[in-house]
């Protein structure tokens, strides 16, 4: 407990370049989000947008590759009965995985952990906290987060842990 400066319960300002701990299971939105994981964006989708997400839980791409090649797959051997065509499989399938490659299916994830506040606005009668991973690394990606604090919202949230030496803390 010696690595917390102070808990913050709603009587007491956040400072920019506080760091916080935010633990699993706080909603919040994540600006860095990338795009794919909405139902209605391409696989191959490079974007990022603003979404909502819950620290530590893993999200998963809302369309699977053997799914695009198996419909496709239905489409082109239903249109060949349909005009009583004979259908190399082989070929169909060989097409299929030509136009559509491979593509990364792991998960997105926001990841609990330190995360530095770079920006603090008044809004409403609350604040909006926009945050920063603290140190990235390949296993820490640099995400920028956002959440309420002080104010009725879906990412409010009410107690959060300062963080007073943060590297002693990643020891």
């Amino acid at each position: 407990m010696a690595h917390f400066e102070r808990n913050y319960f709603g009587d007491c300002e956040l400072r920019l370049d506080d760091v916080v701990f935010l633990e699993n299971g706080m909603i919040v939105d994540c600006l860095d989000c990338p795009a794919y994981i909405q139902a209605n964006e391409s696989p191959y989708s490079d974007k990022m947008t603003c979404q909502r997400v819950a620290i530590g839980k893993n999200y998963e791409r809302q369309v699977k590759l053997e799914l695009i090649r198996q419909s496709i797959f239905t489409t082109i051997k239903e249109s060949f009965s349909f005009f009583r065509l004979q259908l190399d499989h082989d070929l169909a399938n060989r097409y299929i995985r030509h136009q559509v490659p491979e593509f990364d299916e792991s998960p997105f994830f926001v990841p609990q952990g330190l995360y530095v506040v770079i920006g603090i606005s008044k809004y409403l009668r609350g604040y909006v906290i926009t945050c920063t991973t603290y140190k990235p690394n390949e296993n820490r990606p640099k995400l920028t987060i956002r959440f309420h604090q002080s104010v009725l919202h879906e990412t409010n949230i009410e107690r959060l842990k300062v963080i007073k030496n943060p590297e002693r803390l990643a020891e």
